[in-house]
């Protein structure tokens, strides 16, 4: 069903595979109606679904910010913000970079990178425009590092 939609050739063919497998086990806990003779039994099958969940929500995320990676209009800013930079980037090509997510899966996106034309091998010369515009910094997205800013705000109390 929602396999179906991902008509894109650029999706990964790992997100496909996978949100399939996913989808199966959600359906196959549906079909399950067999019923619970305990409190663990209850707790073990909510804690199933909510990991499914969990890892479901992190595909569609990821398939989203790849389909966003290569639309028109962010390909546009990322022209814009390589213009302003002060030295001149040369696109390296397509990287596959891994990115944590929220519900703590960690997917690959394919994302083009730009470096500095310099003649050294120095380390930290490129960045990754695409991401930056999307507000994914240190490859974690901008719902996980509000998570953890929470989190350590709420240790310093």
């Amino acid at each position: 069903m929602i396999i179906s939609n991902l008509s894109s050739p650029t999706i990964l063919p790992e997100y496909q595979i996978l949100l399939q497998g996913l989808e199966d086990e959600l359906t196959a806990q549906f079909a399950d109606l067999k019923p619970v003779q305990s409190a663990n039994d209850v707790e073990a099958f909510e804690v199933a679904v909510q990991d499914i969940c969990r890892k479901f929500a992190d595909q569609i995320a990821a398939v989203k910010i790849q389909a966003s990676i290569e639309s028109d209009a962010l390909q546009a800013e990322v022209r814009d913000l390589i213009k302003l930079q002060p030295f001149k980037m040369r696109n390296q090509g397509i990287r596959r970079v891994n990115i944590r997510f929220s519900e703590g899966s960690v997917l690959e996106v394919c994302v083009p990178y730009y470096a500095r034309k310099t003649s050294t091998k120095r380390r930290n010369k490129g960045m990754y425009p695409a991401l930056l515009l999307l507000g994914i910094y240190d490859r974690c997205t901008p719902l996980l590092a509000s998570e953890i800013s929470r989190a350590s705000a709420s240790l310093t109390l």
